[in-house]
């Protein structure tokens, strides 16, 4: 009967396997900046065209209007804590600042996965149309911002008729 060298001892995880542990979860930690990066890129690229800009992980927006108001909406938010959330207006420019954070209830190093983006996310998007900035009202309700932009009343040109005199 022969006795399996100590060395074959699959009870405890030998400096290789340690090695390939740290290994891999650093990978999948530069995976997922890489996937965040590109995503980035990738929304900023198709966003250049209609004068809109995003910083960081950006939440996705809907923009419609009604007769009176033009509405921009968020996707729900997926977050475990109330969000801090700034809106401001520059000339047609809206930016949304979303800052969210993780739960401090688990310790860090206990996750195994961990899919939920926290941080800033900012976005700037041209607003098409002529708006009253000052009468804006934003709401936050059910993880999703939706931001309510009265238009102005009447924005077509005025046509000035011209008199020729000789």
């Amino acid at each position: 009967m022969s006795q399996e060298p100590d060395h074959l001892d699959q009870t405890t995880p030998s400096s290789k396997e340690v090695g390939l542990n740290d290994f891999l979860a650093e990978v999948t930690g530069a995976a997922r900046e890489l996937t965040q990066s590109i995503r980035g890129s990738v929304t900023r690229a198709i966003n250049q065209s209609g004068k809109t800009s995003v910083t960081g992980n950006t939440p996705l927006l809907d923009m419609y209007e009604t007769e009176d108001v033009v509405i921009v909406q968020t996707a729900p938010l997926d977050t475990i804590t109330t969000p801090t959330v700034e809106v401001s207006m520059a000339g047609d420019m809206l930016t949304i600042k979303i800052t969210t954070q993780a739960s401090s209830e688990i310790a860090e190093e206990a996750y195994l996965l961990r899919e939920r983006l926290y941080g800033e996310f900012t976005r700037t998007i041209q607003i098409p149309r002529a708006v009253k900035a000052h009468e804006a009202k934003a709401r936050f309700k059910d993880g999703r911002l939706t931001i309510t932009l009265p238009k102005m009343a009447d924005t077509s040109p005025n046509i000035i008729n011209v008199q020729m005199t000789e």
